[in-house]
């Protein structure tokens, strides 16, 4: 039954309260001035009015959360605020336990798995349980999708050595089983079976969110482990490990305490020894049922069978069901409008000729300037509150993950590159009746001659209001805050957000120190820190996790010039034979120095099936690589962000060929940025028409001259010193391009050398060359990683650089595992890169089929990264 409420009003929404606050200001404002605060003062009627206003803003106020972020779809867009409890809580698997509940929640033929630690080698055997009445797939077929499973959910310094399937071993019981009257002797050798199995194989049940919380689990206890898509195993259920023996008198107790059963006589078995890894089967055909003092004939073991299907099956069920409840549902709001807003001159009385009651058309001029005057003056007070309105309705974009607005009435709407979000909000006021005449240019789109054309004057209205960017927007932006004051709220924000998900932001601000690829020091940190919290379900949950050799994408090498798989694909509409096609697949990605040396390469693959001239068209149409002043993630000068969240917000992919801590690392130092920036900056000097003349030999080394502006958009300059070329970017130093000896000075070909270089470490690696050294498969190399960065850029080659590298691998890093740092020269990595690229791609084969030129290459690798001066340990 609805009733009035006469509890007590908040303030926000106390209109006696507000009023009486408001006199109270005029008050002490006004002084002397104004004695009449009578409802009829016209004062005190506006004051009414922006009080009764106020209150619907409290009321608004006062909506659940679940209403205010609700959209006008009437979801809550919870992908850029907020992680659902399966995805921030659980984590990639740690334990053994956690691989085993990994591999039984992927495969439904699966009965049971086992995983032990090889002491010797520091690698995991697999072994499979896997259930022949209900694998629809061939074992081998299982066996490769676990080992691809397991590569992929694999961490930094393990690795798997093998995955077998279980043999089963056939035990056949014998002996005399008497049956209570009162039971079926079908239904009691059914339970008989299920507890013998249970006794050699546990079945592994799964439960759903709400069943876990009924048996006493938290919600921390609930997600503690791998994400699961059939429902959440307790550690409980993985606790027992394979049964290796089998023992009669523990079968004899197991069917004792059977229900139903009296006693059992004369117990005996029969089986078969194997040397291999087993599980047993125990058949039960063999054993005399007894009962009401009678031998139940054995004629019906489908029957037993389809008994003991039923209950797995009832087992099962409770499995699949449970895919409905991982987690508990996410709030549900209703959509409010609250950024609609209604202006207080509509609620005026209708005499002063403000709102939709407009003064009639034959009132004097005097009278419609009053009117306009008083509608000016109170847009001050509209505009206040339609703000206000606007940042409550805005709460989601404050509090987003994004870089960019995700609204449909984003204020910066329109832009060619969205700007950062907003963290004040206002609204136009194109709803206050007759309010044209009171926004500045509101003529500016009035290009017509005849002037009072009422069509024409709409037109005009209408194009002026779709201009996001006309002056009163702009006014209305700008005095709402600068980009400064904005930067530094949202890095605030962005904070706070972090803390939210137990992060430091003083952590990370004392690592982006040096990353400044995105304008100033602050923007930086926002789109770190930003793109921190979009990928930080995936980081939280692959924290450990390493490369998935057996799915990673095959590396290439270094090169200016390459065949592309957009080039290939048209290389192949000229009818060229499968056999000539598969040859030119080998060149996918393989840079090369020079335009000839690849079209030669591809000539020579071809088999004379196309001329060079057609290689040259499909290759060099349109796609020779040009310089440009910017990175990508620039455009027209200008930051575009989509181009930003579209690199660096990940998908699960691209943990299949990096580790977290390779992608991680990346984006905090912005090592990719950094290497792009340098090569671009080589790629203008290479292409100056001048350069060749400045890099003729010189008749000491040790004299210092410098070429300044290379380029009239850049402040780049060169100083040749103690033989190197060092590379300026602002007069500060940011490459040294060391000369092949004391006599001969760097060349095009030299500097071309060292920009392929940093075009491989930034598009192909994460801006340095990560090797886990337990994938060499040696046991004295488990548990050991190397990471290895060029010495030749002056942002890594310093004592900051190495320091921060060391917080972020003491916080991010397994602490079991050593990581040696290494800084190589530009000649040594030309060694290291092929070397490396050559093991990355054998990995893709099993260890098993490795021959010696694959242990070789491993031999030779090892070769290059044994200590040296350039080597930190940490």
């Amino acid at each position: 039954m609805n009733k009035i409420n006469t509890a007590e009003l908040p303030k926000n929404r106390n209109f006696d309260l507000l009023k009486a606050s408001g006199l109270a200001i005029i008050k002490k404002l006004s002084g002397n001035e104004w004695t009449n605060y009578n409802e009829s003062d016209p004062g005190i009627t506006i004051l009414d009015q922006l009080c009764y206003a106020l209150t619907e803003l409290g009321y608004c106020n006062n909506f659940p959360i679940e209403d205010i972020l609700c959209q006008s779809n009437g979801e809550i867009d919870f992908d850029e605020q907020f992680y659902s409890p399966e995805k921030i809580l659980t984590s990639g698997p740690v334990s053994i336990n956690d691989y085993r509940k990994l591999i039984f929640d992927s495969f439904p033929d699966i009965k049971n798995v086992y995983i032990k630690m090889d002491d010797k080698n520091k690698q995991y055997r697999v072994y499979l349980y896997i259930d022949k009445q209900k694998s629809k797939d061939e074992d081998s077929e299982i066996l490769n999708k676990t080992k691809i499973l397991l590569n992929k959910n694999r961490n930094i310094g393990e690795s798997f050595a093998e995955v077998k399937q279980l043999d089963v071993v056939k035990v056949v019981l014998h002996g005399d089983v008497y049956i209570d009257t009162a039971f079926s002797p079908l239904q009691v050798l059914a339970d008989i079976k299920q507890a013998v199995d249970n006794y050699i194989s546990p079945q592994i049940k799964q439960y759903g969110y709400d069943e876990m919380q009924g048996l006493g689990y938290s919600s921390d206890e609930i997600f503690n482990g791998p994400i699961l898509k059939n429902g959440w195993i307790p550690d409980s259920e993985m606790l027992v490990d394979r049964r290796k023996k089998i023992k009669l008198q523990d079968l004899n107790s197991i069917i004792t305490n059977t229900l139903g059963v009296s006693k059992i006589d004369k117990l005996s078995w029969q089986c078969a020894k194997k040397n291999s890894p087993t599980i047993a089967e125990v058949e039960l055909e063999q054993l005399n049922l007894i009962h009401k003092n009678k031998l139940v004939e054995q004629q019906v073991p489908l029957q037993l069978h389809a008994e003991i299907a039923a209950m797995q099956n009832n087992h099962q069920a409770k499995k699949i069901g449970a895919s409905i409840d991982l987690s508990p549902a996410l709030p549900q709001g209703n959509y409010r409008n609250i950024s609609e807003y209604y202006s207080v001159q509509n609620t005026f009385p209708s005499f002063y000729g403000i709102g939709f009651d407009a003064l009639p058309a034959n009132s004097s001029d005097y009278r419609m300037a009053q009117a306009q005057q008083l509608k000016g003056y109170l847009m001050v007070f509209d505009q206040l509150l339609a703000n206000q309105f606007s940042q409550l309705a805005n709460v989601s974009q404050l509090f987003s993950f994004k870089l960019t607005n995700t609204t449909a009435d984003e204020p910066y709407k329109g832009m060619p590159y969205q700007q950062s979000p907003s963290t004040y909000y206002c609204q136009a006021l194109y709803n206050i009746p007759n309010v044209k005449p009171l926004l500045i240019g509101s003529d500016s789109y009035n290009f017509s001659f005849s002037v009072d054309d009422p069509r024409s004057q709409e037109l005009v209205w209408k194009d002026y209001k779709k201009d996001p960017f006309n002056q009163y927007m702009h006014g209305l932006r700008s005095c709402m805050e600068s980009d400064a004051s904005s930067d530094e709220r949202r890095e605030r924000m962005l904070n706070h957000l972090l803390a939210r998900h137990g992060e430091s932001s003083d952590f990370f601000d004392s690592l982006i120190t040096q990353a400044s690829w995105y304008g100033s020091l602050i923007k930086s940190r926002i789109i770190i820190k930003s793109l921190l919290l979009q990928n930080y379900a995936l980081l939280s949950y692959h924290r450990n996790k390493a490369y998935s050799f057996l799915s990673a994408e095959i590396l290439g090498s270094p090169g200016r010039y390459r065949l592309t798989q957009e080039s290939y694909t048209e290389l192949g509409r000229g009818g060229l034979s499968a056999e000539v096609m598969t040859a030119l697949r080998a060149f996918i990605n393989i840079g090369y120095a020079s335009k000839t040396a690849l079209t030669h390469a591809l000539m020579k693959a071809a088999q004379k099936s196309l001329s060079d001239q057609q290689i040259i068209n499909i290759l060099w149409d349109g796609n020779e690589q040009k310089s440009h002043a910017f990175t990508d993630e620039y455009s027209d000068g200008q930051l575009n962000l989509n181009c930003i969240e579209k690199k660096y917000v990940w998908r699960c992919s691209d943990f299949d060929n990096f580790s977290a801590f390779e992608l991680r690392l990346n984006l905090i130092f912005g090592l990719s940025e950094c290497y792009e920036s340098l090569s671009n900056i080589l790629l203008i000097l290479i292409e100056s028409g001048d350069l060749s003349d400045w890099l003729e030999p010189i008749d000491s080394a040790d004299k210092i001259t410098t070429k300044n502006n290379v380029c009239s958009d850049l402040d780049i300059s060169i100083e040749r010193k103690n033989s190197n070329d060092l590379i300026k970017l602002n007069k500060q130093t940011v490459l040294n391009i060391e000369w092949p000896d004391n006599k001969t000075p760097a060349s095009i070909d030299l500097y071309q050398g060292y920009k392929d270089q940093l075009d491989w470490l930034a598009r192909q690696r994460q801006g340095f060359i990560f090797v886990e050294s337990q994938l060499f498969n040696i046991s004295k190399y488990a548990l050991k990683t190397q990471s290895v960065f060029p010495d030749y850029i002056n942002l890594v080659n310093k004592d900051l650089f190495k320091q921060n590298f060391y917080k972020l691998e003491r916080a991010f890093f397994p602490a079991h595992v050593r990581n040696d740092l290494h800084f190589f020269s530009f000649e040594r990595l030309q060694k290291t890169i092929p070397e490396y690229r050559t093991w990355h791609n054998d990995l893709l084969k099993p260890f098993s089929c490795w021959g010696d030129q694959e242990k070789n290459n491993v031999e030779v690798l090892i070769k290059n990264l044994s200590s040296d001066p350039g080597e930190v340990h940490l």
